[in-house]
């Protein structure tokens, strides 16, 4: 029996990262693999979180009900909790995103490795409330834990575009381009060109 258990955590995870892979890629080679692996360990909240991103591009229709599927599948995961709430404010869902960041609130520390994106979704959500102040702050402390990443710099920056603040919106993404990668620019180069275009 413990053998059975040992053999399924392996298969598990090399279904995990063969998925992941696949997905990069997208298409339709990696939607068979990923339903198929979804079916067989329909335990894991791995595969209903990249068959949504995926379904983004092949089945829109169908996102809301695998990034559910996650939500719950990993109710008592703060990592699944944050990646289903951001998937879920992207939807529009910002009910359902605030119970998911409100799950995982309550079961990290300070060292919890999706803290800046936790921090992210708070703040998004904050926005969204009309609660100014919490939002910036949190956008802010998620942009300093993880600068190298145009995610959280876009999150700000449209942020303080949306107050009206340009300024602040382009000095965030003039600092953010001087530390990402160089794939990184493109998303952050086309906000900086709609500011500056709408000014």
């Amino acid at each position: 029996m413990r053998f059975r258990g040992r053999k399924h955590k392996r298969e598990l995870e090399a279904a995990v990262t063969l998925g992941r892979g696949l997905r990069t890629k997208g298409g339709q080679e990696a939607a068979v693999f990923l339903e198929d692996a979804a079916r067989r360990f329909p335990e894991s909240p791995e595969f209903p979180l990249l068959l949504a991103t995926l379904y983004l591009e092949l089945r829109p229709n169908e996102v809301a009900a695998q990034v559910a599927k996650a939500a719950e599948l990993g109710s008592t995961d703060p990592t699944v909790q944050v990646r289903a709430g951001h998937m879920f404010l992207n939807a529009g869902d910002v009910e359902a995103a605030r119970a998911c960041a409100a799950r995982a609130e309550k079961s990290v520390d300070d060292n919890f490795v999706l803290m800046a994106g936790l921090e992210g979704l708070i703040g998004r959500i904050a926005a969204r409330d009309g609660e100014y102040a919490v939002a910036e702050g949190k956008l802010r402390s998620a942009l300093r834990r993880e600068p190298e990443y145009d995610t959280y710099a876009l999150y700000l920056a449209r942020f303080l575009w949306a107050r009206g603040r340009n300024e602040d919106a382009l000095i965030v993404i003039d600092e953010t381009l001087g530390r990402v990668r160089e794939d990184d620019k493109d998303l952050l180069e086309r906000l900086r060109q709609e500011i500056t275009d709408e000014a």
